[in-house]
């Protein structure tokens, strides 16, 4: 996929405001959307241990505060396949796509689903 065609793709999806910026609102709506799929795998993967969601949780937090986006992609679209999910459009997108501030967004917005997810399944705090 092209970078042209990315950013088509990311202007559908409203990923940039009317300044260019990344609309918070709408990565927000893309992760609720396609997040819970992929968490949902994991968690059925670990039995629903969340001791062990609480771990991969805290490595993809620290890879996420060393802004290592690219193995994140990595790692997530592993899970996409493993799991023999596919792999959203508008995600892959947002996985090629050379803007760092897109993942920065994406991926906080995904990491607050997992958080929030997981403690769903748990009386304690991450």
């Amino acid at each position: 996929m092209t970078q042209q065609k990315i950013k088509e793709i990311l202007n559908d999806e409203d990923v940039f405001n009317q300044w260019g910026q990344v609309n918070r609102a709408s990565m927000f709506h893309i992760s609720t959307k396609h997040s819970p799929v992929l968490i949902g795998s994991i968690l059925d993967l670990f039995d629903y241990d969340c001791q062990l969601a609480r771990e991969l949780y805290v490595v993809f937090r620290g890879l996420y505060i060393r802004e290592q986006y690219d193995i994140i992609t990595g790692i997530l679209c592993l899970m996409y396949f493993a799991f023999q999910t596919d792999l959203p459009f508008i995600i892959e997108a947002i996985f090629q796509s050379e803007n760092d501030d897109v993942k920065d967004v994406y991926f906080r917005e995904f990491l607050d689903d997992f958080e929030n997810t997981v403690f769903d399944f748990t009386d304690d705090e991450f």
